[in-house]
């Protein structure tokens, strides 16, 4: 049986189709490395990606989930950075910021408890804000939109995906894992202390 070809054979910085694989007649597996979708584009991933995202008039959601301090904000910004960077037009809702805008900072432990209906109808109401403008920036030219909260729970990604769907948009949940207890510790003590939600304490 022969090996894959080495990833040096694709276009440098192409994402290729999976290999095609055939059996010969001795009986042994023959992998052939398909053709990339975007031929020549493919040696220039930001052309290619940019290029699609124009020709096919896509609009992408990606939805970050996670608890806090583990990272999302961060790589919220990551990603809309270097998709600004490959000239995809690309901007981060923050929910939490909303809120603030919204109901200021600096909101007792109270406000964010599930059992408080004041505090749950607010921190609906940032997220349902934060959503609407998402659309209306997808709508009004945006390419891609990153919806960033915790959206820990299976009923707000349902609305989340379901509110998306009412406009024709699929989003991508992206879950961001951490349970080292050191880093999130750490990510506390670097992010979360700076918060306004946190300054003066």
């Amino acid at each position: 049986m022969t090996s894959p070809p080495p990833s040096s054979s694709w276009p440098p910085g192409s994402i290729p189709d999976p290999p095609t694989a055939s059996v010969s007649e001795t009986g042994e597996i023959e992998f052939r490395p398909r053709k990339h979708r975007y031929g020549n584009r493919a040696a220039q991933p930001q052309l290619a990606v940019g290029e699609m995202l124009h020709e096919e008039n896509t609009k992408m959601v990606l939805v970050l989930v996670g608890l806090p301090a583990r990272g999302k904000t961060y790589i919220g910004r990551k990603l809309s950075n270097y998709l600004n960077w490959l000239g995809i037009v690309c901007r981060v809702f923050n929910v939490g910021m909303y809120r603030r805008i919204l109901f200021g900072a600096k909101q007792d432990s109270k406000f964010f408890s599930s059992e408080d209906e004041t505090g749950s109808r607010a921190r609906w109401h940032a997220a349902e804000q934060a959503l609407e403008d998402m659309v209306q920036y997808l709508e009004g030219g945006g390419q891609v939109a990153i919806y960033d909260a915790t959206n820990s729970t299976k009923e707000r990604r349902n609305w989340i995906r379901d509110r998306c769907r009412e406009h024709f948009l699929e989003p991508l949940f992206i879950e961001s894992i951490c349970t080292d207890c050191t880093m999130i510790e750490k990510n506390i003590l670097a992010t979360k202390l700076h918060s306004p939600d946190y300054e003066g304490i």
